[in-house]
């Protein structure tokens, strides 16, 4: 699984999970995804609520 290096430094464990650098990638952007059968009014208030601080959307 690819994560961001924010996410490797947060929830990094010695021993029991190794983060291994992956060179090269561009840069990527986080989002949100949810199964359409679940999208619930609160998902769809977190998702606008996101959408409003994250830049460029």
């Amino acid at each position: 699984m690819l994560l961001g290096r924010s996410t490797a430094d947060y929830h990094g464990r010695r021993g029991s999970i190794a983060f291994v650098p992956v060179d090269g990638l561009p840069p990527s952007e986080p989002g949100l995804i949810w199964h359409r059968s679940h999208a619930s009014p609160t998902v769809l208030a977190f998702a606008r609520a996101v959408k409003g601080v994250m830049p460029g959307r």
